[in-house]
């Protein structure tokens, strides 16, 4: 047959028709409740570009044969949670591109991931199980796009996340135990985008973050065990967005953001920083008269500070506020 799409809903239904459609270049195998591993048939699609495996709550084994599916560009895998690895013939698929798996069981990544030349975006989300990705990953010198979300046993990531030189896009949301962030992120040069999202126990960022030369935005949300910023963000020039919200336990902003102001640089703060002092302590220590001299200045930053605290700022004399107002 010549169809180019299928979408199969049922067991019986995939079991018996895939021979027949030599010429498919997508298949998508939707809410199958009993099938446990997939027919034999399905390493006979030769020209097969993209497999959706979506909603199969019984499905504990994809076969090794699945690495002779040399021409699939995008594999997609979510909702099967008895599905607890991945064939080590995953490496074989040497024009896969985009990898997105999602609420499995997994323990552990193929080795073969590292062999993925054509990879450009992996996206990982809900395997609470997935302790990290496996040291083969700094081979993928390719990808561009790097989802992590709602990994709960991902504690950190190791150095060679610097080895990804291509990565344009690093997003980690919910990771609720991952504490640190390797210094080695300071090599990404090409990163344009990075989102840090409720990774509630990250304790600090790599003091190399103001290497990014390429990051346009950055994004840290909900970080309540974040306590200072690292120094150096000026050198962030092509940086054009900036969110800092709902990190409660930040008690101090750098003086970098008094230059990213004067930049024009998109700051973005709603609230959750009520512990920042702002202006910062060696202001305060100068007076009333310095206090105000900084605050004139950096209005912006200082607004910004007080709607997100939503009260008035510590360690402010009554002058201040006549002087400047």
């Amino acid at each position: 047959m010549e169809t180019r799409a299928l979408r199969v809903i049922s067991d019986a239904e995939l079991l018996s028709s895939l021979k027949q459609y030599t010429a498919l270049s997508k298949l998508d195998i939707s809410r199958c409740p009993n099938l446990r591993e997939l027919p034999p048939d399905i390493c006979g699609l030769a020209v097969l570009t993209e497999l959706g495996i979506w909603s199969c709550p019984q499905l504990t084994l994809l076969p090794e044969s699945l690495g002779l599916l040399t021409a699939l560009r995008t594999l997609e895998i979510s909702a099967c949670e008895m599905l607890s690895r991945l064939p080590e013939s995953l490496g074989h698929l040497s024009a896969l591109s985009n990898l997105n798996i999602s609420l499995m069981s997994l323990t552990a990544l193929p080795e073969s991931l590292g062999q993925l030349a054509a990879l450009r975006t992996l996206c990982i989300s809900e395997c609470g199980f997935l302790a990290g990705l496996p040291d083969t990953t700094r081979n993928l010198t390719g990808l561009t796009e790097l989802h992590v979300a709602r990994c709960q046993s991902i504690v950190e990531f190791p150095e060679w996340l610097g080895s990804l030189t291509s990565l344009r896009h690093l997003d980690m949301h919910m990771c609720l135990y991952l504490t640190r962030l390797p210094e080695a992120i300071g090599q990404l040069t090409a990163l344009e985008t990075l989102n840090l999202v409720h990774c509630v126990k990250l304790q600090q960022l790599p003091s190399t973050l103001n290497q990014l030369a390429a990051l346009t935005s950055l994004r840290i949300y909900g970080c309540y065990a974040l306590i200072t910023l690292p120094n150096g963000l000026e050198q962030l020039t092509s940086l054009k967005f900036l969110e800092i919200d709902n990190c409660c336990n930040l008690i101090q902003l750098p003086l970098a953001f008094v230059d990213l102001s004067d930049r024009n640089v998109c700051i973005f703060m709603q609230h959750g920083l009520r512990a920042v002092l702002f202006p910062p302590q060696s202001v305060v220590e100068k007076g009333s008269n310095a206090i105000s001299r900084y605050l004139r200045r950096h209005f912006q930053i200082y607004v910004l500070i007080l709607a997100a605290r939503r009260r008035h700022l510590h360690h402010l004399p009554n002058e201040v506020w006549v002087n400047l107002f």
